[in-house]
């Protein structure tokens, strides 16, 4: 049985890797398609506007999908469906001439099923590896996320939008292909599920949950202030790169590989910095150290001061995003998982399209330089919502079993390569 468990989580990791190889070389390739149709920072803007939108509208029923369905078949049909929208929307680019249109609607599709994907993912591990065991899975899959999404994924995609639309398409269609066949025989084991109700009831449970975790709740605002954040920066990332510091569109998704760096290098630190600074401190600094990076790359505007920016920002945002979602599964009873998860999720992410609208209009009014300062802004807030936060602070309804305790997380994350900070915070 417990082989069994380890060969079914190296299938889930294995096609986490080629679904987020296929994430990668979209989501970075779909700015770069859209300056060949526009320079407006406003459109050029709207992909990632589409694409964190359509992850909010999708946050809460991925959340009662995860916890009403069979986790394989969520995972594989929404690789599925992956596949069939990026098969039409080439169709649409190749017959007719709509392409920024088609651009948004990638985005659009990108972003719903992966918040199906990613949730299914996530709420899938408990049930393959052991409650101790929970960080390093996590570290395994967040560090594939990472190095597919921005160290392979992310050049590949800038390198193949600059020279055709079609094949930055056509490629995420049969990495995602790929994906749902590489997890298709996965044997999970039987879940107990309540009699399903009507979705509504399920998900203000979800949102319930949520109210009565006073960690949970600041850590969700504090996402999502960073998250808008995260949108307005990289909703007019690619203009800054050709415009103020002078590469070309095909250097981009390599300007970005130094997100995946600093993300590996600071993973093998992880351990040492909950265990140096504790979770208190890594909740409250890491927005700062966030913050501050995008403010430094946009003001600065030169390229090595870019590259060193990145990476101190994938390394603070691989240390927030394992510590979060480990202090997560270890407060919420498994039936309520992907609920809450979900709600959180839509907390998080509910005004991240309202960054990339920021980051557009601030853009064409003063500059894409001055977005660095925006999103350096909500950085500060996000802080200051967790500067008084009590990791060790409990859900108000009942006590958590041992070893619930956020402060586990200071013994259980491993020194192994863990994730990725582009796409959104959570």
């Amino acid at each position: 049985m417990e082989e069994e468990s380890r060969a079914g989580f190296r299938r889930l990791w294995l096609s986490t890797g080629s679904g987020n190889l296929a994430d990668g070389i979209l989501l970075a390739g779909l700015p770069v398609m859209a300056t060949t149709v526009t320079t407006s920072p406003s459109l050029v803007a709207g992909v990632q506007v589409a694409f964190m939108s359509a992850i909010a509208v999708a946050a809460l029923p991925s959340g009662v999908l995860t916890d009403r369905h069979d986790h394989r078949n969520l995972l594989v049909w929404s690789n599925v469906l992956r596949v069939l929208g990026l098969g039409a929307v080439l169709a649409a680019v190749v017959l007719g001439d709509w392409r920024l249109g088609a651009i948004y609607v990638a985005a659009l599709l990108a972003g719903s099923t992966e918040m199906v994907a990613d949730t299914t993912a996530e709420v899938a591990v408990p049930a393959l590896v052991p409650r101790a065991g929970l960080a390093a899975a996590h570290s395994r899959l967040v560090g594939t996320q990472l190095v597919m999404n921005d160290g392979v994924g992310a050049p590949i995609g800038g390198w193949i939008a600059a020279g055709s639309m079609s094949v930055g398409m056509a490629v995420p269609a049969v990495l995602y292909g790929v994906a749902a066949a590489i997890v298709r025989p996965l044997r999970l084991p039987p879940v107990d599920r309540p009699p399903r109700r009507p979705a509504r009831t399920e998900v203000v449970e979800g949102f319930a949950a949520l109210r009565r975790d006073p960690l949970l709740l600041r850590m969700g605002t504090a996402s999502m202030l960073m998250n808008v954040a995260n949108t307005a920066f990289f909703a007019v990332a690619v203009l800054l790169v050709i415009g103020p510091m002078g590469l070309p569109r095909s250097a981009y998704g390599a300007v970005l590989l130094a997100v995946a760096v600093g993300g590996v290098a600071g993973s093998g630190l992880a351990d040492r910095i909950v265990d140096t600074i504790g979770v208190r401190r890594v909740l409250q600094v890491s927005p700062l150290v966030l913050g501050g990076a995008y403010g430094l790359t946009g003001l600065a505007a030169d390229t090595a001061v870019t590259v060193v920016s990145l990476a101190v920002l994938g390394a603070s945002g691989i240390v927030w995003n394992i510590s979060s979602r480990v202090i997560r599964q270890q407060r919420v009873p498994a039936p309520l998982l992907g609920r809450v998860s979900a709600s959180i999720k839509l907390l998080s992410l509910a005004a991240a399209p309202v960054g990339g609208v920021l980051g557009g209009v601030v853009a064409d009014l003063a500059g894409v330089r001055w977005v660095g300062a925006l999103a350096l802004s909500f950085g500060v807030a996000a802080a200051v919502v967790l500067w008084r936060v009590d990791p060790d602070m409990q859900p108000r309804d009942d006590q958590p079993s041992e070893p619930t305790r956020p402060m586990a997380i200071r013994r259980s994350m491993p020194v192994e390569p863990p994730w990725h900070p582009l796409p959104p915070i959570r």
